[in-house]
């Protein structure tokens, strides 16, 4: 790491939070950030470029 890198929030003092993963539990994560975290620049990543909702009933 070199000297002129800082630890902790964005240069402009915005904190970065990454979500891996956009399934169900991935994007609640996502969504309750940014109601509580107002501040935080969130990015979820997932592997695939679309999310399909499947609704998952079990018989």
């Amino acid at each position: 790491m070199s000297a002129d890198r800082k630890v902790g929030p964005h240069h402009d003092g915005q904190h970065r939070i990454v979500v891996l993963g956009a399934g169900y539990a991935g994007l609640a994560a996502a969504r309750r950030l940014a109601r509580t975290a107002r501040d935080a620049h969130i990015t979820v990543v997932d592997a695939r470029a679309s999310f399909i909702e499947r609704v998952r009933l079990h018989q």
